[in-house]
């Protein structure tokens, strides 16, 4: 079913990565029995998820993470106190006092309960998953908060500094506070998944994901431009395969505007 969905999502945006799930494994024996290849030698967190948009579904636990940071977001391994205090973040100098590294450290997202490891996949390969990861240029990422807007509203906790982008901003915050993140992702990012400059993220737990989704199909018609509607057009296999029929002549601008002229006859036969 999942798979349906990122079907859909990749073509009405036109995505060129897979979408991606990621599953939370708390247990040895639930992580054993995964039928998914255990990964093979030690990566970044980053990495891993590139692997899996490339098309590649895997297992890893803590003896394949060499970024300790990112084991540390998805409560693979407990930090020290000297990463709880904020110590090692002022010591980066990536932040000008320690009580500054202090507040982004809290904003950052390590998850409190232990994890023995994840599974990462393409979602049509790991429909249940806890956390879908999605990668983007800047305009499919505004298309995906106005699907989010269009079925949920306002978002109530965004939160992206350019730092731990894969396993903070996209994985652990959306898993622990059950709610879309946006990333402006980061140099590990940048390097290890080999993000474009261009390209953002998104991140949101499995059970918005149709909803979503459907948000981001809904409004195709009312923001897309011709051109974009007949790429939209162009890539699907059926002219019916998101389930709406594109308008060409659709835009939210005529609603609008049809609205406002219906409002104005209504008040001149009050």
């Amino acid at each position: 079913m999942k798979e349906k969905y990122a079907r859909a999502l990749t073509k009405a945006l036109g995505l060129r990565r897979q979408v991606v799930g990621v599953k939370f494994i708390t247990y040895q024996k639930e992580f054993d029995g995964l039928p998914f290849i255990e990964l093979r030698g030690k990566m970044s967190f980053c990495a891993m998820a590139r692997k899996a948009m490339a098309g590649d579904s895997f297992k890893a636990n803590q003896g394949n993470f060499n970024c300790q940071y990112s084991a540390y977001a998805l409560g693979i391994t407990r930090p020290p106190d000297s990463v709880t205090r904020g110590d090692t973040y002022a010591a980066t100098k990536l932040y000008e006092s320690k009580s500054i590294a202090l507040s982004a450290l809290r904003s950052m997202r390590f998850l409190d309960q232990r994890i023995y490891g994840v599974a990462a996949g393409p979602l049509a390969s790991l429909e249940e998953c806890d956390v879908v990861i999605i990668l983007g240029d800047a305009y499919q990422i505004m298309r995906c908060m106005q699907g989010y807007a269009y079925k949920f509203g306002a978002p109530g906790s965004l939160c992206s500094i350019g730092n731990q982008a894969m396993c903070s901003d996209l994985a652990a915050k959306p898993f622990a506070s059950h709610d879309i993140n946006i990333s402006f992702l980061c140099k590990g990012a940048r390097l290890y998944a080999k993000a474009d400059p261009g390209e953002l993220g998104i991140g949101l737990p499995i059970d918005m994901f149709p909803a979503f989704v459907d948000g981001v199909v809904q409004t195709v018609n009312p923001v897309n431009h011709r051109h974009e509607k007949e790429a939209i057009l162009a890539a699907l296999d059926t002219p019916d395969e998101l389930g709406i029929e594109i308008d060409f002549d659709a835009d939210y601008g005529k609603f609008l505007r049809e609205y406002e002229e219906y409002a104005a006859e209504m008040a001149s036969l009050s």
